[in-house]
C-alpha cells in the first residue's frame, strides 16, 4: 500500500479543522530536519551532558594557558568566553554533522562558563554570576538552535533565579518559580500549533520546565513535611511560598486546559464530561491543598495525555506518588481517619475514571 503524500495528509487535517492552512512548506522543512537528526532526543540529551564534561576539559586547558601568560585569570576567562560563544554559533550555521554539532555545543557551553566564571570572579558576587547565567542562557537559547542546549539552559536559568532569590531573600521565590515553570509547558504546548515555526524553540524549554517544576515542588514538599521550619535554613524558609496559592494556580490551569480541550472537540462547557472534570479538579485541590504537587501532578498528567507526551505522564506519576506519600505522612490524624480519607480520595478517582470511560464508549459508539 502506497503511503499518503504529505500534501494529502495536510489537506485532510485542514478540512477537519485540526491545523491551520498554509503549513505545507513548514511541514516539509520539519520532516527534512527530522530526517537529518540521526539521534533520538534522549541520546541527544546525553550528548549534551558529554559536552558539558568536554567543556570542563576545554576550559581547564585554555585557562591554564591564559594563567601561564598573565595573572589576570578572571579577565582572561571573560575574554576567552566572549570569543568561544560566537565561535560556537558560527560552527552551528549551515548543515551539521554530528561531530560539528558537538563541537559547536562544547564551544558555546565552554564560552558561557568562562563568561559566568569571569564575571563572578571579577565581581566576587554570586548574584552577578547568576544574572550572567540568566542573560547568556536566554540569549543563547534563542540564537543557538540546539535542543539539548535549550533544555539545559532553561534548567540553568531556573537554578540561577533560585540562587538569586535565596541570596537576595526574595519572599516566595521558590514557590513562584515552581508555579511559573509548572504553567509554562501548558502555555507552550497548547500554543505551539498556533505559533508556526516555534516548535523547535518551545519544545525543549517546555520539557525543562516540567522537570524544573517537579523538582521544585518535590523540594518544597520535603521542606514543608519532612524537614519543617526548624530544620530548614533561613534562606530556604524565606523563599518558600504558602502552598494554597500554588494549589489554586495549578487547579486553575487544569480547569482552563479542560475547557480548551472541550472547545477543541466541539463540546459544550455545560456537558457532563466537562463539568465532571472541573469537579474532580476542585475536589482534588480541596483535599490536598497543603501539597500543591498533587494538583500539579494532575495538571501534568492531563497535559501529557493531551499533547501525547508519555514522558510527562511518567514524571507526573512519580510526582504524584511522592506527593501522596508526603501528604499521608503530614496528616495529623489517626490511622483510622487517614484510611477513611484515602478511601474517599480513591473513590473519587475511581468514580471519575468509570464515568470518563463510559463517556468515551458512548462517543465511539455514536
Amino acid at each position: 500500500m502506497t503511503p499518503p503524500a504529505v500534501r494529502d495528509v495536510l489537506a485532510e487535517a485542514v478540512a477537519l479543522g485540526l491545523v491551520p492552512a498554509g503549513l505545507d512548506d513548514h511541514a516539509r522543512a520539519a520532516l527534512v530536519q527530522r530526517a537529518q537528526d540521526d539521534l533520538p532526543w534522549y541520546l541527544r540529551a546525553l550528548v549534551g551532558v558529554a559536552a558539558w564534561i568536554a567543556a570542563f576539559f576545554l576550559i581547564g586547558l585554555l585557562l591554564g594557558l591564559a594563567t601561564a601568560i598573565t595573572d589576570a585569570a578572571d579577565a582572561a576567562a571573560l575574554l576567552l568566553g566572549l570569543l568561544l560563544m560566537p565561535a560556537g554559533l558560527l560552527l552551528a550555521r549551515g548543515r551539521l554533522g554530528e561531530f560539528r554539532r558537538q563541537m559547536a555545543l562544547v564551544s558555546v557551553i565552554a564560552g558561557q562558563m568562562c563568561v559566568i566564571g569571569g564575571i563572578g570572579g571579577t565581581s566576587s558576587s554570586l548574584v552577578a554570576a547568576a544574572l550572567a547565567t540568566i542573560i547568556t542562557s536566554a540569549l543563547l537559547a534563542v540564537f543557538f538552535d540546539e535542543s539539548a542546549y535549550r533544555f539545559m539552559a532553561t534548567l540553568a536559568i531556573v537554578g540561577a533565579a533560585l540562587a538569586v532569590g535565596i541570596e537576595a531573600r526574595v519572599p516566595g521565590m521558590l514557590g513562584l518559580l515552581a508555579g511559573a515553570t509548572g504553567v509554562a509547558p501548558v502555555v507552550a504546548w497548547r500554543a505551539t500549533s498556533r505559533l508556526t515555526g516555534q516548535h523547535r524553540l518551545l519544545d525543549p524549554i517546555a520539557w525543562a520546565c516540567v522537570v524544573a517544576s517537579t523538582s521544585l515542588l518535590s523540594l518544597q514538599g520535603v521542606i514543608d513535611v519532612v524537614i519543617g521550619d526548624q530544620g530548614a535554613s533561613t534562606g530556604l524558609r524565606g523563599v518558600m511560598l504558602t502552598p494554597a496559592p500554588l494549589t489554586l494556580l495549578f487547579a486553575t490551569a487544569s480547569a482552563w486546559m479542560a475547557l480548551q480541550v472541550a472547545r477543541d472537540h466541539g463540546t459544550r462547557w455545560s456537558a457532563p464530561a466537562v463539568t465532571t472534570a472541573l469537579a474532580v479538579v476542585a475536589v482534588v485541590a480541596l483535599l490536598a491543598y497543603p501539597l500543591p504537587a498533587v494538583s500539579a501532578a494532575l495538571l501534568f498528567t492531563a497535559l501529557g495525555f493531551d499533547r501525547r507526551r508519555p514522558g510527562v505522564v511518567g514524571l507526573a506519576a512519580a510526582l504524584l506518588v511522592g506527593a501522596l506519600g508526603l501528604y499521608y505522612y503530614s496528616l495529623a490524624l489517626t490511622l483510622f481517619h487517614k484510611s477513611l480519607l484515602l478511601m474517599a480520595s480513591g473513590a473519587v478517582c475511581l468514580g471519575a475514571a468509570v464515568f470518563f470511560r463510559r463517556q468515551a464508549r458512548e462517543v465511539v459508539s455514536a
